[in-house]
């Protein structure tokens, strides 16, 4: 008997510090580093079967245009408080 699937809500608030690990590969080099920036605004899309899937616009540091990506991609900083 399948499992009934459970929805998950988004992890991420409009504001919220995130970064998201860099893709590209360099040959005999390390990876480069995380990309950081901000929540900017969240779309949920369903898809045909009624899956959830958490699309986010987010703004890189350093850019004016927010770019989209996926939730899957991203992860909260934890902000250390100042001492």
């Amino acid at each position: 008997m399948p499992k009934e699937y459970k929805r998950k809500g988004p992890l991420f608030k409009v504001g919220d510090r995130v970064y998201k690990q860099s893709d590209g590969y360099q040959r005999d080099k390390a990876r480069r580093p995380p990309i950081y920036g901000r929540i900017v605004e969240y779309k949920p899309k369903e898809n045909s079967i009624g899956r959830l899937t958490h699309f986010y616009d987010w703004l890189p540091d350093g850019s004016s245009i927010p770019e989209p990506t996926v939730q899957q991609r991203l992860t909260l900083v934890k902000e250390e408080p100042n001492l």
